[in-house]
């Protein structure tokens, strides 16, 4: 049987306001700075199809979107968010969090992504996912696994986990995660830091080079992030119990 992965306490996640890249850049989430952004980001076309799957995101109903919205910028140990903005347009195209959703696994972070649709599938898309990775695993203080959870029925949620290198862990056998007020079959993913980031690292710094890209801004070569093989089960989670 897999034994815990026992680590001290890891430190509190620091004011880190801007984290820069060459596409994209992160920036912690401002209410007056952003809220207009991700206000447009959740009023899109087909904007509730995309949020349908994002945990905790409200609708466009003006208060429960500034009640969401404030908690979401406030500083807290358990959970982080930053706005994605296009360093060319300068727009922003998609927020992301780490949140604790196990808070007895000190050193495990999960994904909470919601990218427009400017940015989904887009470099900049696998530059911020890259950003945020190196800021668990390089710049926070003994974080060893990023986690991946999403709805079993979002094929989009999973085709991406396994394209930037997170390894399948297994279904949950009854609903029992819950997103927007349902419960539902939660697939899981992770990606632990001594097994698949130092290949995944690589490859995206690789990938993300101005010259995998034409004049389009179409890649040249795929990004090669596979490592090891799916488990099928969740025992090689390292929490002691049991991201889209």
């Amino acid at each position: 049987m897999t034994q815990p992965l026992l680590l001290s306490s890891p430190t509190i996640p620091p004011a880190h306001q801007i984290i820069d890249g060459r596409y994209v850049r992160l920036e912690r989430l401002d209410f007056h700075k952003h809220h207009d952004g991700v206000h447009q980001l959740h009023t899109l076309p087909n904007a509730d199809s995309r949020l349908h799957f994002v945990f905790g995101s409200p609708r466009k109903s003006g208060e429960e979107f500034d009640s969401w919205f404030l908690s979401a910028c406030k500083s807290r140990s358990d959970s982080i968010y930053y706005a994605v903005v296009d360093k060319t347009s300068g727009l922003l195209v998609g927020y992301q969090s780490l949140i604790k959703l196990e808070p007895v696994c000190d050193n495990t972070y999960d994904l909470v992504i919601h990218w427009g649709p400017r940015l989904a599938g887009s470099r900049g898309a696998t530059e911020a996912l890259y950003l945020f990775a190196t800021l668990v695993f390089h710049t926070l203080s003994g974080y060893t696994r990023l986690g991946w959870r999403g709805n079993n029925q979002n094929e989009r949620s999973k085709k991406a986990a396994r394209r930037f290198g997170f390894t399948f862990e297994g279904v949950s056998r009854v609903p029992r995660a819950m997103y927007n007020c349902y419960c539902y079959e939660a697939a899981y993913y992770s990606m632990l830091h001594d097994v698949e980031w130092p290949l995944v690292k690589r490859a995206m710094e690789l990938w993300l080079q101005p010259d995998n890209f034409d004049g389009c801004g179409m890649q040249r070569r795929k990004l090669r992030t596979s490592v090891g093989h799916s488990t099928g089960a969740l025992s090689t989670w390292v929490c002691p119990t049991m991201s889209p």
